[in-house]
């Protein structure tokens, strides 16, 4: 069973939002060698398409992240600022830095390392959103508190493929 804390407010329109902390973000982000950051552009386009009624497809977004990285930032700082958020980040900056780290890798190689710097640049707007989702009287919240069984699912094929990957590494070396 999972540890949780709701926050009791509901949007008809909009999923629960499920929130992990930053550090979870980070380490799944690195045992997922950056596919955990697609999913997680995926569910904040999710969000912002079912919050504010867009004709968007979350999933296209997503999987073409590079395209749409400034709007997202932008969406987010923007509906951070609405609630209350007092801190700040560059869109256009990390904009340009997430397209120049994952450009050379198109299509996604989620084995590759700039896909995973790029993990940098979305601490603060992962943050960012987190606060003002519970910032949100109309939102219904919850705090995962410990991985989910399909999180532990990801860090345990993740974990047997970066052992892999140093093992092979370690064990070809000349």
């Amino acid at each position: 069973m999972e540890n949780t804390e709701e926050v009791l407010a509901k949007n008809d329109n909009v999923e629960i939002q499920y929130i992990i902390s930053t550090k979870k973000f980070i380490i799944l982000s690195i045992f997922t060698f950056g596919f955990y950051i697609t999913w997680w552009h995926y569910k904040a386009w999710r969000f912002f398409n079912q919050k504010d009624q867009l004709d968007i497809m979350p999933a296209i977004r997503a999987t073409n992240g590079v395209f749409f990285i400034y709007s997202i930032l932008r969406m987010i700082l923007k509906f951070a600022q609405e609630k209350g958020y007092s801190k700040k980040y560059p869109s256009a900056l990390y904009s340009l830095v997430f397209i120049i780290l994952v450009l050379p890798s198109l299509p996604p190689l989620y084995f590759s390392l700039p896909e995973i710097l790029s993990l940098i640049l979305l601490i603060q707007p992962f943050q960012a959103l987190n606060f003002a989702k519970r910032q949100s009287n109309d939102l219904r919240v919850i705090e995962q508190t410990n991985f989910n069984r399909r999180q532990k699912a990801l860090l345990f094929i993740g974990g047997w493929c970066w052992i892999s990957i140093i093992a092979e590494t370690f064990l070809n070396i000349n």
